[in-house]
């Protein structure tokens, strides 16, 4: 067998090994998607919606540096009905509004508190705003 007809051979055998560990990844891809999980376990696509409650970042505040990270530009992904200082229901409201045309199959949600750090406030505030959320029906 020739250099050339082995190499081949092993690009073969491999190709057929990847195929077949394939087969038992979900959506045919090599990883578990958070969308394919979702939409696996709840049967149906849930849509993030997200939502702006006013929180800070230790990156922006000066507690641990001024101007945030390099790769966190809210505005390229911060939708026009999530506003600090807006109620956190008419966020979610606003929201489900927003998505349910280009959405039409998602009838669930996911509230998303976006701006910055989503985990940067005293346990109380946290507490208020995602109870807030979750009330909402559709949450």
């Amino acid at each position: 067998m020739t250099f050339e007809a082995a190499i081949w051979m092993i690009l073969f055998i491999f190709v057929k090994i990847i195929c077949k560990n394939m087969e038992g990844f979900p959506d045919g891809k090599r990883y578990n998607s958070y969308a394919g999980y979702l939409r696996r376990r709840y049967g149906q696509r849930l849509q993030k919606l997200v939502i702006d409650a006013g929180f800070t970042c230790p990156n922006r505040d000066g507690t641990l540096g001024r101007g945030g990270c390099t790769f966190c530009d809210n505005a390229a992904f911060h939708p026009g009905y999530s506003t600090s200082g807006k109620p956190i229901s008419l966020q979610l409201d606003e929201g489900i509004e927003f998505h349910r045309v280009r959405y039409p199959g998602a009838h669930w949600y996911l509230a998303y508190f976006q701006s910055f750090s989503n985990t940067y406030a005293p346990l109380e505030r946290l507490r208020e705003v995602y109870l807030q959320a979750l009330s909402h029906p559709r949450v």
